[in-house]
């Protein structure tokens, strides 16, 4: 979604040339700092599928995918529309459960001090949430962290149980639904 200009960062040890950074990312370490950042020109290759994620993070989905959710009323996602691309969308999640990186004992490293963040964040599963002590309700909801490194970092996008079981019921290919334990 990004682009191969993400890996442009001037000076950043992660990357190796000297471009100009991309204008959704920090300029130091190459993490996404624009959460709300669509590329006006992506649109999705392999067609066939209803779900499929970026290289960069991006949960993107059929338009089926989309109304499903819509029929179902699923809470907690928004849908993006791709410029480029009409029939499919960005899936966000809009109810954040907080990571419990210390008992996953989540690795955080690189810190960089000209976005505040952590170039690699490593160790999302098992997935271990905090102040959840029964089934989540219906619907999506994504994690307050996210993990992966440089401009790969993005949020687990996690589903109630009898959201997920109708999520598989329609058989989506390629789309894992594992149940976490609490």
């Amino acid at each position: 979604m990004l682009g191969i200009d993400t890996y442009n960062i001037a000076g950043a040890s992660l990357f190796s040339n000297s471009q100009p950074p991309h204008p959704a990312t920090c300029s130091q370490c190459g993490r996404k700092t624009d959460q709300d950042f669509v590329n006006p020109i992506y649109r999705v290759r392999k067609r066939r599928r209803d779900a499929t994620a970026t290289y960069d993070g991006y949960f993107l989905v059929s338009e089926r995918f989309k109304a499903q959710c819509e029929r179902e009323q699923w809470p907690g996602v928004e849908f993006v529309r791709l410029p480029a691309d009409p029939a499919f969308f960005w899936l966000r999640g809009t109810r954040t459960l907080e990571f419990d990186a210390e008992r996953r004992e989540t690795r955080f490293k690189r810190y960089c001090t000209a976005c505040g963040g952590y170039c690699d964040v490593i160790g999302s599963t098992p997935i271990y949430l905090k102040g959840i002590s029964a089934p989540l309700g219906e619907g999506f909801y994504r994690t307050d962290l996210e993990f992966a490194s440089g401009p790969e970092q993005h949020p687990l996008i996690i589903v109630g149980p009898r959201t997920g079981q109708q999520i598989k019921s329609q058989k989506y290919p390629v789309l894992d639904v594992s149940p976490i334990e609490i």
